[in-house]
């Protein structure tokens, strides 16, 4: 264990290197390069070793604003660990705990960042300082732009998160918790922006068949009659939203966001449909 502690502490120490504001020879793959240099021979320090990984990546995320150079450099990085070779057993879950064998996976799988991304959604949460609820909407939105970076740009093709927040933001009423409601548009907005030109051409057109399990995974939420899943109703319902909760949005960053991603939902949807 303390071996594996001091080789996370390295990683930690070249990853705030390479994100810091001076210029750093430190490249993206070099630090994959580290942590799996790193990774412990123990397999009972490996589910302690990636979780503290995925912790310093995804806490990063959040406290670098989404358009800042450091946010895409941090998406970089997790690429580069994607592209490790897959020579190296990670085998994750304690089979006395949950009664099965443990899981094989390779770093392509990016093994327990899906864990700690379900982990991120649990939120957001409301406080009485205004001060305070800002910081908690700006790591909101800064962590959802991040893991929709990752769908756009490939990295990962994960798609329930996005969909339940689109769900949450934008086929809810947010006039019963009116503090969230920037909180919310703005998560949706950073979904479309950085993942949705993917999201239409994968998830949206054509339609996906669901089985029982995964249409009640991807209902609908209370304002939307459609159909579960990823629909093109759903995606035109989305956009008149956006557009609609853009007006009603208290910082003008917010409401460019919103009407940002609801054009860019327009014009891509035309595109498509021009094929």
């Amino acid at each position: 264990m303390a071996e594996s502690t001091s080789a996370m502490q390295h990683v930690k120490k070249r990853l705030d290197e390479y994100l810091g504001e001076q210029p750093s020879a430190v490249a993206p793959a070099s630090i994959a390069q580290t942590i799996a240099k790193g990774f412990p021979a123990a397999e009972d320090d490996v589910e302690s070793y990636l979780g503290t990984l995925w912790q310093a990546v995804t806490k990063s995320a959040q406290g670098t604003p989404y358009h800042h150079p450091a946010h895409d450099k941090l998406v970089n990085v997790v690429s580069e660990i994607m592209l490790l070779p897959n020579d190296q057993k990670i085998r994750i879950w304690d089979e006395k705990a949950d009664g099965r064998d443990p899981k094989e996976q390779k770093w392509n799988d990016l093994p327990l960042l899906g864990v700690e991304f379900r982990e991120m959604i649990n939120g957001p949460e409301i406080v009485d300082d205004e001060a305070e609820q800002a910081v908690i909407i700006r790591s909101w939105a800064n962590f959802h732009a991040f893991a929709a970076k990752l769908n756009g740009q490939g990295v990962t093709d994960w798609w329930d998160i996005p969909l339940w927040m689109l769900r949450q933001g934008l086929e809810e009423d947010l006039s019963t918790a009116p503090k969230l409601h920037d909180c919310h548009i703005m998560a949706a907005a950073q979904i479309i922006v950085y993942s949705g030109a993917i999201m239409l051409a994968t998830k949206v057109m054509p339609e996906e068949q669901l089985d029982d399990t995964e249409k009640r995974m991807f209902s609908a939420g209370s304002l939307f009659k459609g159909e579960a899943g990823y629909t093109l109703e759903r995606w035109t319902f989305w956009a008149r939203r956006l557009h609609e909760e853009a007006e009603k949005c208290s910082s003008d960053e917010v409401k460019n966001s919103a009407m940002r991603a609801a054009r860019l939902m327009e014009i891509w949807l035309k595109r498509r449909q021009a094929e």
